[in-house]
């Protein structure tokens, strides 16, 4: 019984974040450009079904309510002259934390979009996330990221949201 009322009330609480993030997000992004470059950085793993580790909150949050443990992951991508991708030099540090029924994790990236244009030069991506698992198969997740740029007023500040959610039906 106590749990159920905790569950309630973690997600109660994730409802109200989610709703005023994405109020903040919605004022704040009438300022920024329909190009700029959110994706963070290049995982291996990129699917919304099947990631369930700290990296998950770059791709799906709600794969953070699967976790049963703590982890930390350095991940980067280095430029190479032979491969133009859309991003130069990037790293990124994932950690996160989960439990039977919530989990928890960050992430921080330096990224370089300068393909992009001036603009796109070496921008932070910070993001915090939160997972709720009410049963033992279905998951609701949250992420905000915030993007910080000394040399771009169009990123400094910005504001995203991503909600997820997953279902392992078996």
């Amino acid at each position: 019984m106590m749990r159920r009322r905790l569950a309630g009330a973690i997600g109660l609480a994730l409802m109200v974040i989610g709703t005023w993030a994405s109020t903040a997000g919605a004022q704040s992004s009438a300022r920024l450009p329909s190009d700029v470059p959110s994706r963070g950085l290049r995982l291996p793993d990129r699917s919304v079904t099947t990631q369930s580790d700290a990296t998950s909150l770059e791709v799906n949050p709600a794969g953070l309510g699967f976790m049963e443990n703590a982890e930390a992951l350095y991940g980067f991508d280095l430029h190479s002259s032979r491969a133009r991708s859309t991003f130069d030099d990037q790293h990124g540090f994932f950690a996160g934390a989960g439990g039977d029924w919530l989990a928890g994790a960050v992430g921080f990236q330096w990224l370089d979009a300068s393909l992009f244009g001036p603009r796109f030069e070496a921008y932070q991506k910070y993001t915090f996330s939160g997972a709720l698992r009410p049963s033992e198969g279905l998951s609701l997740g949250l992420s905000t990221h915030v993007f910080g740029s000394a040399t771009s007023r169009d990123l400094q500040g910005q504001t995203a949201v991503d909600l997820g959610l997953q279902w392992r039906p078996s």
